[in-house]
This record gives C-alpha cells, structure tokens and sequence, in this order.
C-alpha cells in the first residue's frame, strides 16, 4: 500500500526558444530564462489562451475544494478522545481495512483521471472527468473527518492517529496537484506541484510508521507489556522492537534513532543511551500517538532553548533528584494500577486507587518533572521566582503548575501527565552519568470508558541530551 503516488499531467506550460531550440516555461516575462530571449510568440500565445480557458472552467469549483482542503488537512488533526470505542474486531473490519482500501483507490483513481486529460473544457469527456474528480477529493475530505470522529480501541489508537494522518496528507497532496490545472503559468504551477510532493512524501512517512506499528504490535503478548507482578517486561518489549532477532547494541540503537530520530536530540545520542529507547518502541505501538509526543517535545524545547543560558538552574543536584522522583512515582502508580487489574480486585478498589493517583501525579510528578519547564518559562518572559531552587520548586502549586504549562506550551492544554527533559548544561549532564540514572519514561493514560481503567507506562531514558515528551489525553 502507498500513499500520495506520484503524479504527472498532460498540462502544457512551456514554448520552444527560437534560440537554444528547447522549451522553456511560460511565465511573466514571456522569455528564456538562459539566453533572455522572447520565446516563440505563437507557441506562447496558445499556451496563455489554454490556460484561460482552463480556469473559466474550473477555477471557481476548485477554490472551493482548495478551501475546504485547507480546512481540514491544515495544522495538528484533532481526534475524539471521549466516548465509547469500538472493539478491536470492529474497529479492524469495518474501519481500518476499508479505509486502508479506499485510500489505494483513491490514488490510482485521481493518477488516473489527471493523466487522462489535457484538461480542455472543449474536449468531449473533459468536464465529467472534472466532475468525478471533484466527488472523489470532496468524498475524501469527508472520510477524513469521519476518521477523527471516531473513537478506536485504545490497542488500535497508535495506528488510527497515523493512519487518518496519511490519508489527510494524501488527500492534500492529490487537491494541489489538482490546482495545477488552473495555474497562472509555469511558476504557479511548479510551486503547488512542490506543495504536492511534500505532503505526499510526509503521507508516506505516516503511512509507514502505522504499517510498523501494526507489525509491531503483532510481536507483543496478547496480555500486554507486564510481568505477572505487573512491573513492565523490558527484556520481552525489547526483543519485540528487534523484531525477535539477535541483534548488535549498534545496531539496535540505530533501529530507535530512526524511530525517535524527529525528537531533539535523538539522533545524536550514543549506542549505550539510545538502545535504551527499544522498549519505549514496543511499549507504544499500540497506544502512544508518536506525531503528538513528537510535536511537544519540540515545542517544550523551544522554551527551555528560550532561555539562552543555565544560569537559572541555581540546584542542578535538586533538578535530578526531583525529576527522578517524579517519573518513579508514575512508574509506581502505573504496576500497582496494572497489579490490580490483573489480579482482579473489586472495581470499587481500583477507581480508588486510581483517584488517589491521578492526584498524586497532578499534585507530585507533574510538578516535579514540570517545573523545569515552568522556571525556563519564567526566565524568558522576565518573571519572578525564576530560578531552580529549592524554595522556587516548593512554591509551585498543582493548579499553578497545569496553567503556566498550557501558558508556555498550547499543545499541552488539556494533558494529563507531561515529562521534559533537555539539555541545560553540561554539569547536569555530568551528574546524570554520574548517578547512572537510567530509563525511566512515564506515560499515565488514564480512560474510564464502562468502568474500565487502562495504564500503559513506557521507560525512556532519563537523559539530559535527550528532549522527551510523553502525552495522554
């Protein structure tokens, strides 16, 4: 299966040079861009007229598609996070294999229809092909919406994200090839062609990194990623992200560089810190919505970068201590939660449980792993209490914690649970080695659907070259 196919069309932008004797593109000046010499005045003139009856025709139809378009495909893709899922033999059959196929379909159909026409309204077939064109892509964009809409099971939410995500970009791709047909001349029409080919290339990537989930997902236990004492299992979620195959630690690491590669500072970590990442790979297929994580860890790295210096990190001893306690307090909270679950506990035990953790995460954790964030926030905007220290640290309030953070960071508006970490400066880093501390990276995904509780925690590096985010809603 692929995604955005390339396309090509019978459109004419260019007149032969009665200089160099090749063809040149039609454009403002109406000359050859290597000798500057008029191109042939007949050739161009037919060329003009071809592209004004073009756009008589089709212009106004097509700016509307165009709108449309862009109001869908444009920014993040919000998706339903409330409601009541499907199972997962549902979701397969009746969401994601249909709509796996509707997108081979629909790609071979509009490569199809484009290089079926030279696009002259006048030409017998012309209009209808524009006319089914145009109910395709509309069909589309109406497909993807519904995609958003719907609310997968949570083991199938990873690949949903990434999948509607391809579509979109696909869909995209396939309307600004079609806005060629009304370009004004050959600039025009390179410029949405590039528009084309970039938001087909980013629908493959998100094609592919679904197709991965969905063969990584097929490697874990049916059970889940816990041992019978529910701690996670990182030795079996490890050798499920190597596919079940013995593998070099290089080698491994190069397999979850590439998978993280877009988060700051993963492609430059070394061998020993980046195969610690294996199990965060396995452990998310099903659930983590990799686009997100990616998206704010970029934008939490953007306001520690604001800063311009560590010189406001006064305890970088008291940084380490409090993020570490932090993350172990979800980590915590996520085995005991599964331990219950597991060993099948009254319900009315579990939401207790629950409750009370969900309260100490927002009262404990989100302060410990978020303060950093909060002071660099204050550093750059010229606030006080701007320093991290001890007294500084003590004084952030829960609530006062969840708002500076959807201040700082508007992706996290709404989240749960948010760990940062990035580099402040090279004596933390030191420390971090020093104290060995290792791989622990929280994801507290909290879902009360029919009195059902999920908790997937994931274990990532502890490590300061490394900006990381993990998001629930």
């Amino acid at each position: 299966m692929t995604a955005g196919d390339t396309h090509s069309s019978k459109l004419v932008f260019t007149a032969p040079c009665p200089d160099c004797g090749e063809l040149k593109p039609v454009n403002g000046s109406d000359r050859c861009p290597i000798c500057s010499v008029s191109l042939d005045v007949d050739a161009v003139a037919t060329v003009r007229q071809a592209i004004r009856k073009r756009r008589q025709a089709f212009k106004v139809r097509l700016s509307r598609l165009a709108k449309r378009m862009h109001e869908v495909t444009d920014g993040p893709l919000e998706f339903k996070s409330r409601g009541l899922p499907h199972s997962s033999g549902e979701y397969f059959t009746e969401v994601l294999a249909p709509a796996k196929e509707a997108m081979v379909s629909l790609n071979e159909t509009v490569v199809h229809l484009l290089n079926s026409q030279d696009w002259n309204p006048d030409q017998s077939g012309c209009i209808a092909a524009f006319t089914r064109l145009m109910q395709l892509l509309d069909d589309a964009l109406v497909s993807v919406a519904t995609l958003q809409a719907t609310m997968p099971p949570l083991d199938w939410r990873a690949v949903h994200r990434e999948l509607t995500r391809s579509i979109a970009l696909s869909v995209r791709g396939h309307v600004f090839m079609v806005l060629t047909i009304v370009a004004l001349d050959a600039d025009e029409a390179t410029s949405v062609q590039t528009d084309s080919t970039l938001a087909s290339a980013e629908a493959r990537e998100h094609l592919e990194r679904a197709n991965g989930f969905i063969d990584l997902a097929s490697r874990l236990p049916a059970d889940g990623p816990f041992q019978t004492d529910g701690s996670l299992d990182v030795a079996m979620l490890t050798w499920s992200s190597i596919g079940h195959e013995s593998t070099t630690i290089a080698q491994g690491a190069e397999v979850a560089r590439k998978a993280f590669a877009q988060i700051p500072g993963v492609s430059t970590l070394p061998d020993e810190r980046a195969v610690m990442l294996l199990p965060a790979l396995a452990s998310g297929a099903r659930v983590v919505d990799h686009t997100m994580v990616v998206e704010l860890a970029k934008s939490l790295r953007e306001t520690l970068d604001g800063t311009g210096n560590s010189s406001w990190v006064i305890d970088p001893g008291l940084l380490v201590k409090r993020t570490s306690r932090g993350l172990d307090l979800v980590l915590e909270y996520s085995e005991r939660l599964e331990r219950e679950w597991r060993y099948g506990l009254p319900r009315h035990h579990i939401m207790r449980t629950l409750s009370e953790g969900y309260r100490e995460l927002v009262e404990g954790a989100l302060i410990d792993v978020g303060a950093p964030i909060i002071i660099a926030g204050r550093v750059s905007h010229g606030d006080s209490n701007a320093s991290y220290e001890e007294d500084v640290v003590d004084g952030i309030k829960a609530g006062e914690a969840v708002d500076e953070l959807e201040r700082l960071v508007p992706l996290s508006r709404g989240l749960k649970m948010v760990s940062l970490l990035r580099p402040v400066e090279a004596k933390v880093v030191e420390l971090f080695h020093a104290k060995r501390f290792h791989y622990l990276m929280p994801s507290f995904l909290k879902s009360l659907s029919n009195f059902r509780s999920y908790c997937l925690p994931h274990k990532w590096p502890l490590y300061f070259g490394c900006g990381q985010t993990l998001i629930h809603e």
